[in-house]
């Protein structure tokens, strides 16, 4: 039975010329050792312009990609450096990947400033209508030395004794949010990114029309 692996690296692809080089010759030296493993990792969402890389990860034993993605325009570059992202079509990258027979783990966050009451349901429709996997919620957690956590510091957003900092509870103080009302809108979204309907269709998608994974 093939075991499964996770690669630590945040960018698989890596961030120049000279990365791309190693990755293809790990890659393809992966492909002629026959490992007996399938495995993921994290990405960002231009991998998808990459196309030979991704076959040779595919060829590889690779399964899934882990990718930071936002839903409107004004969540890019709010809190997140991700300049280049608002060049990209989700639907047209994540179709690339899919037809390379790689599954998407997509990583939402929750309370950026820029989000109301409207993007608690705004974004479980986003997700569905980008086909992903399997999408990740965590909430907007400030960093210790990051510019977030300094300019959130100075607007008294951070509370006293912030030992917590952690992605999976709320631990900020949020522009739109109460505590409670942020869990809830947290719990909303998660109930409603795995309904029985959007499941069976993943489901039905590997087994009749890609390759199974």
């Amino acid at each position: 039975k093939d075991s499964l692996v996770v690669f630590g690296d945040e960018n698989v692809s890596g961030y120049s010329a000279k990365d791309h080089e190693n990755r293809v010759e790990l890659f393809e030296r992966m492909i002629k050792k026959r490992f007996n493993f399938v495995w993921g990792a994290q990405s960002t969402i231009d991998i998808y312009q990459k196309p030979e890389l991704l076959k040779l990860m595919r060829a590889a034993g690779c399964r899934a990609l882990f990718l930071g993605l936002e839903t409107s325009n004004s969540d890019l570059g709010e809190q997140v450096n991700k300049s280049f992202a608002d060049r990209i079509d989700y639907k047209e990258a994540i179709r690339v990947i899919h037809k390379h027979r790689i599954g998407v783990i997509g990583s939402y966050i929750l309370g950026l400033d820029s989000h109301d009451k409207s993007y608690v349901k705004q974004l479980p429709k986003v997700v569905k209508k980008l086909n992903i996997e399997y999408p990740r919620l965590f909430f907007l957690t400030a960093w210790p030395g990051t510019p977030l956590y300094k300019r959130l510091q100075k607007q008294g957003r951070i509370p006293k004794g912030y030992t917590q900092v952690r992605k999976d509870i709320p631990n900020i103080v949020y522009s739109h949010f109460s505590e409670n009302e942020i869990r809830e809108a947290h719990n909303y979204i998660k109930k409603n990114f795995f309904t029985k309907p959007y499941i069976a269709k993943i489901v039905l998608r590997w087994l009749f029309k890609d390759p199974p994974m």
